[in-house]
């Protein structure tokens, strides 16, 4: 008998399960270390990063020498939509109330990021690796699968933070948790949506 895929079936798939726990940790920056908009959006962009970074592994390994040009392209383009992006948020979000460069506000920043960073390489070795699912992809195609995922998402969560900070109403904890919910939200679908082949190939049996 066939089991039909449905989206319940996601949340049984362990790299989803990694990424929803670690996606849950900045709501501990924002009970306990006073996290606002601007620490969230920064923690997201950084995450960008990452992503970026694991998008030029899995060119290399799909592509391998011939896939240099690509990656160097890549990555000085990529390069340059991170600087615009930062630009944007630092402009709209970050507050001249503290120094988001000192070291104990990047110390939170970056042990949550340590834990995206495990997140993105499980997926990775798991996924794209283990799975094998380098051999369905092209270098071409990873050139831009980043930009559709990163755009998305978080223009949807600019814009609501752009009003909340509107409104005022960004200095309660609760708009910053449904900003993180909204975030984990898209991860899921988008993950689910990468690797919707593979969940298929796990999930559906004769």
């Amino acid at each position: 008998m066939t089991r039909q895929l449905d989206f319940k079936n996601t949340f049984t798939y362990p790299s989803v399960i990694l990424l929803i726990v670690v996606n849950f940790i900045p709501i501990i920056g924002v009970i306990f270390f006073s996290w606002d908009i601007f620490s969230i959006l920064l923690l997201y962009w950084l995450e960008s990063a990452v992503i970026g970074i694991f998008n030029i592994l899995k060119m290399l390994v799909v592509g391998r020498v011939k896939a240099i040009f690509f990656a160097v392209f890549f990555l000085v383009h990529y390069s340059g939509f991170m600087f615009g992006h930062f630009m944007f948020i630092n402009f709209l979000f970050n507050s001249a109330s503290f120094d988001f460069l000192s070291f104990n506000y990047l110390n939170g920043i970056l042990l949550a990021l340590g834990f995206l960073f495990v997140s993105h390489g499980v997926s990775f070795f798991y996924n794209f690796i283990g799975r094998e699912e380098y051999k369905k992809s092209k270098v071409q195609k990873l050139f831009s699968q980043p930009y559709k995922r990163i755009f998305v998402m978080h223009l949807v969560i600019i814009a609501s933070g752009f009003f909340f900070t509107f409104t005022g109403i960004e200095k309660n904890i609760i708009p910053l948790i449904i900003l993180i919910i909204m975030k984990i939200f898209f991860d899921t679908v988008f993950h689910r949506t990468e690797h919707r082949v593979l969940i298929k190939n796990i999930y559906i049996k004769s």
